[in-house]
């Protein structure tokens, strides 16, 4: 039997004497992000009036046979071969690639910032207080070398211990035991403590694992971050994953955005692709360490992460600490690398970026309880940090985690 395709039909914008745009969708819906960008997509395309037929069953094969007799106006994919770009070139429709793996296609392109999400994960690791970190990702696969490159980047003061890049489609040629047994060999031969940053959830997760098997505490000995944001993985793994979430939706309402200029035939974009950044660190159980070797920095650090951010200051966590202000300044600077004073700043907006998000409250009382003691100095540290409001981060958020 054929696989099903689903038809969304539209009304045409310009009413009912328009032609319909019909639109072919081929992005699998397997993985978080694939339903992220076909919900994007689907959004979109009710705007623009468009009919889509959606192929969500083949990623990293040829096109569906149904493809090739298909007779539409344009074509939005999420590639994973060459072969796959040439079979979809040859009807010589408007495309647009949408986050696949095929660098320097002949496609229009949406893709993630994958330099900066490989970034974002090795800072959040560096914050921890850790002093070494390691990747593991994906050979000949350009998303996974441009994340490790981010790693790399961002290690400053970290000591780059030796990554492991394996094979793509090792994990279907051999049985997991061996797979995992190469993992844990891997993880056993690197520094300790140990942060490391897998190219994303899915081996994030068999990282996990092989730290079970070699017998490595996890956060202790080795923190580990993946990327995505996958919750069917993140949440259900031992311990719960951290991991960079990105903004799925956008990448798909941005594809179809640009789909529809090439349609429209209103001048071509400027520039050959869109990037979408990523959105920030989903912190779970497997990254929670403080691997400070100082226990009063650890100390104090403990206070801003996880204590009352409303009623703390600079001043009060001196006091605690049991120092001299310019001595616990100097200290936090060298273990962390940045001052005490940054570090409020950051955990107050990670507090109001998951308030935005998880919740409905209003943008005040998210600053309130935050610890900002005005809304408007929130909106102004999102502005400098992320480029835009609170309540625009919280309209962004809210359509990536409800997907």
């Amino acid at each position: 039997m054929p696989p099903a395709i689903r038809r969304t039909a539209s009304a045409a914008p310009d009413g009912p004497s328009a032609a319909v745009r019909r639109v072919a969708v081929l992005v699998e819906s397997s993985h978080a992000v694939g339903r992220g960008i076909l919900a994007g997509v689907r959004r979109a395309g009710r705007t623009a009036g468009w009919s889509l037929e959606i192929e969500t069953d083949r990623l990293g094969g040829m096109p569906p046979p149904w493809f090739r007799r298909w007779k539409g106006d344009g074509v939005i994919v999420r590639l994973a071969s060459e072969r796959a770009a040439e079979a979809i070139a040859r009807l010589g429709l408007p495309v647009v690639d949408v986050a696949g793996s095929v660098a320097g296609g002949p496609f229009r392109r949406v893709r993630f910032d994958d330099v900066a999400i490989g970034r974002m994960a090795a800072t959040h690791l560096a914050e921890q207080g850790l002093r070494s970190i390691a990747f593991c990702g994906l050979t000949g696969v350009a998303w996974s070398g441009d994340r490790e490159r981010g790693v790399v980047a961002a290690a400053g003061r970290l000591a780059l211990a030796e990554p492991l890049h394996l094979d793509p489609g090792l994990s279907r040629r051999i049985p997991p035991s061996t797979l995992l047994g190469r993992l844990a060999g891997w993880l056993a031969s690197l520094p300790r403590p140990v942060g490391v940053v897998a190219c994303d959830d899915f081996h994030a997760a068999l990282v996990l694992d092989a730290c079970r098997l070699a017998g490595l505490d996890v956060p202790e000995a080795v923190a580990v971050v993946g990327a995505d944001d996958d919750r069917s993985i993140c949440e259900a793994a031992d311990p719960p994953l951290s991991s960079v979430a990105v903004d799925a939706a956008r990448a798909g309402e941005l594809a179809a955005a640009l789909l529809g200029r090439l349609l429209d035939g209103s001048g071509r974009p400027a520039a050959g692709e869109c990037v979408v950044s990523p959105l920030r660190v989903q912190a779970r159980r497997s990254s929670d360490i403080f691997a400070i070797d100082d226990p009063r920095v650890a100390a104090v650090l403990r206070l801003v992460r996880g204590g009352e951010l409303t009623h703390q200051s600079v001043a009060k966590l001196v006091a605690a600490s049991g120092l001299p202000r310019r001595s616990l300044l100097r200290r936090f600077q060298d273990r962390l690398g940045h001052s005490l004073h940054e570090e409020l700043i950051r955990s107050r907006l990670a507090r109001a970026e998951r308030l935005l998000v998880d919740t409905e409250l209003s943008i005040a009382e998210v600053a309130s309880r935050a610890g900002f003691n005005y809304p408007e100095y929130m909106g102004r540290v999102f502005r400098q940090r992320h480029g835009c409001s609170p309540g625009e981060f919280r309209r962004a958020g809210s359509g990536r985690g409800r997907r």
